[in-house]
């Protein structure tokens, strides 16, 4: 699940001048190629893969918890917007744009720091991304003006999403995706703190507010997650193989080929920005899975205003009771996470362990995807009963109930998609899948916020409500389609035939 673009990729497309100076420095050091490092057999101790147990949980967790931190900014601005919008005299959809903007960022981070950590290593990314992002974060705390608020927001999700990116290569590194139910629950646990995290920050903002404190404390209170979340980092060990080996062999005094800097430059253009764009218009798995996606973490965004606008229009809510009613987005981010690690332990690792005790084919990549089976389900299901039940002569569990089902839903087929776009697209392409998921979830993330309430202020509850539940039910059919139809789309796939032809190519080489 690393980030767009490997290491081995950039060397093997670089133009090495054959080597190293005549002079007598350079011939007393050995010149080595960093895509000629590699570890002592399966079993190295130093691959993270060989940890101990206690090592690969904490190396899993430091990036769980940078995720939530990340995410959570970007939800915790939302109960603050009001007092922005009183303070700096600006629009409500104005002060909204604080969340658009943090959004964008958090869109544009991965694709920057993802080919940075494969070049120097997962560790030193979180370093220097997680402080730069805290001091932007205390800029948009003690900004004069809301330009500076917005400016501020950007770059502080910029900085802050890197370890997004970095802590799924992280993940990659520690466990075997492709076998093994450990690596599914690990998975899991990262890729739920896209969600955590933002179904938390209201919680905590609206009591922010609700105390009477001045709402920069929303920002103050994610610096001082962010300062633990960089502490942790330090007591964490390098995790890229690459940067690993070719941190032993600096040590050794040996000379590390590196790469024209035009022909790194032109690589970050081609494989890391433009493969995913291409990816989504040549991929039809990658299209719709990002579509489907993407869509719900917009309408995951969107609960950020209408929430409270249903609980102060229909329930005369406090700002406590505002924060308490996403309580019930963060239990469907927890049932989904439960639910998709049951389904790996008890259907797919059976069925997978049995097909090979029998000697037949290996079992479908498809067979992952039962929880976004009943998640695409869930979805509609939850908007609906939201939709139609948000009024005041209902009790308002009710309607939360209908944010819990939808939390489980969206949150399910979202794992458990990523999961399956990793291992079908391998390590090579896997991770540009997962950039062009990422690019259509936020930028449609970024979007919604910023019409939301108009939506259900001119269409009102339940026909706004209904609108989005509609569409939920249009998309509905993408997972079951992928679980039907997938292996023929992966037998037409350009991106997946070069990667078996490579396979293919390795296991006839000598020595494989």
């Amino acid at each position: 699940m690393a980030a767009p673009g490997d290491i081995n990729e950039w060397v093997r497309a670089m133009q090495l001048a054959e080597g190293q100076r005549s002079g007598s420095y350079g011939s007393k050091r050995q010149s080595v190629d960093p895509a000629d490092l590699s570890f002592d057999g399966l079993n190295d101790k130093r691959n993270a893969k060989n940890w101990s147990l206690r090592e690969r949980l904490y190396g899993t967790m430091v990036p769980a918890f940078a995720c939530f931190v990340v995410s959570f900014g970007a939800s915790v601005y939302a109960p603050a917007v009001f007092a922005i919008q009183r303070e700096y005299g600006v629009t409500l959809t104005q002060a909204l744009a604080g969340i658009t903007t943090y959004v964008l960022g958090m869109a544009f981070g991965p694709l920057i720091a993802g080919p940075i950590s494969e070049s120097i290593g997962r560790r030193a990314v979180y370093f220097v991304a997680l402080p730069i992002a805290g001091a932007f974060t205390l800029g948009v705390a003690y900004a004069p003006n809301l330009a500076t608020i917005l400016v501020c927001r950007f770059f502080s999700a910029m900085f802050g999403a890197s370890v997004l990116a970095v802590g799924a290569g992280t993940v990659a590194d520690i466990w075997d995706l492709r076998a093994g139910a450990a690596a599914l629950n690990a998975s899991c646990l990262f890729l739920a703190m896209a969600f955590m995290g933002p179904g938390f920050g209201p919680l905590v903002g609206f009591y922010v507010i609700a105390d009477g404190r001045h709402w920069k404390w929303t920002m103050l209170i994610m610096c001082m997650l962010i300062l633990p979340a960089t502490i942790f980092v330090f007591f964490a060990r390098e995790t890229y193989s690459k940067a690993i080996l070719v941190a032993e062999a600096q040590k050794q005094e040996k000379i590390i080929k590196k790469p024209p800097p035009k022909e790194g430059l032109k690589l970050l253009f081609t494989v890391t920005l433009l493969r995913p764009i291409k990816m989504i218009f040549s991929e039809p798995i990658v299209c719709f899975v990002s579509l489907y996606n993407g869509f719900c973490f917009a309408v995951f965004f969107a609960f950020f205003e209408s929430i409270p606008y249903v609980l102060v229009f229909e329930y005369r809510s406090s700002q406590r009771g505002m924060g308490n009613a996403f309580i019930s987005l963060w239990i469907g981010v927890l049932l989904a996470t439960i639910m998709c690690a049951l389904f790996e332990h008890f259907v797919y690792q059976p069925r997978r362990k049995t097909r090979i005790a029998k000697g037949l084919p290996p079992i479908r990549p498809e067979e992952k995807l039962y929880a976004a089976l009943v998640g695409s389900v869930l979805f509609p299901v939850g908007l609906f009963i939201w939709a139609w039940t948000a009024r005041s002569d209902i009790n308002l569990i009710v309607p939360l109930i209908g944010c819990v089902l939808f939390g489980w839903g969206a949150v399910a087929t979202f794992i458990v998609t990523a999961v399956y776009l990793v291992h079908i697209y391998n390590d090579l392409f896997g991770a540009s899948a997962l950039g062009a998921n990422s690019l259509v979830r936020y930028v449609m993330g970024a979007a919604f916020p910023l019409f939301t309430v108009q939506m259900y202020r001119n269409l009102g509850i339940p026909h706004a409500g209904t609108v989005l539940a509609g569409i939920s039910v249009a998309l509905m059919p993408i997972p079951w389609a992928i679980f039907v139809y997938g292996a023929r789309l992966r037998d037409k796939s350009k991106f997946i035939n070069e990667l078996n032809n490579k396979e293919a190519d390795d296991s006839d080489s000598p020595g494989v």
